[in-house]
């Protein structure tokens, strides 16, 4: 889920816990992906599979308008699984719109394709996911 803010996170239900908050004050707004526990009904809510959801808070000042006036959005990577990020709004409708009728794209210019770092907070330790903008010895300096 894109945030604007940790607020809207606990306004979720969702516990941010102090290395959650450690990480999103180092490295939010940015590319930086944080999975942590929530509440069963938001996990499924979002399509989850199990009682995590994954929370980024982003380095763009036209999205984080949007998310301040309209809330936490839910949404998908701007790529296909294992495949290169979309760099303009005319990749995305070519990669997505087919299949998954998309009823518009937001269009904020070009972008860098840099995907986002994600690291797992849930279960009590952390665990890198994917390997991202932002380095793991970045992240570790942080969570000490």
């Amino acid at each position: 889920m894109l945030v604007s803010s940790v607020e809207q996170i606990e306004s979720l239900g969702v516990e941010w816990d102090e290395r959650a908050r450690k990480l999103s004050d180092a490295f939010w707004p940015g590319a930086l992906t944080i999975v942590v526990e929530a509440p069963s009904h938001l996990a499924e809510l979002v399509g989850g599979t199990n009682s995590t959801v994954g929370f980024r808070c982003p380095d763009d000042e036209l999205l984080l308008g949007v998310l301040e006036r309209c809330g936490p959005l839910a949404l998908t990577s701007a790529n296909g699984h294992g495949e290169v990020p979309c760099e303009s709004a005319a990749q995305v409708r070519e990669a997505f719109d087919g299949e998954h009728g998309l009823d518009g794209v937001l269009d904020g210019g070009e972008r860098s394709g840099r995907v986002s770092t994600v690291v797992d907070l849930s279960g009590g330790t952390y665990r890198f996911v994917r390997d991202g903008a932002i380095t793991q010895s970045a992240l570790l300096s942080v969570l000490g």
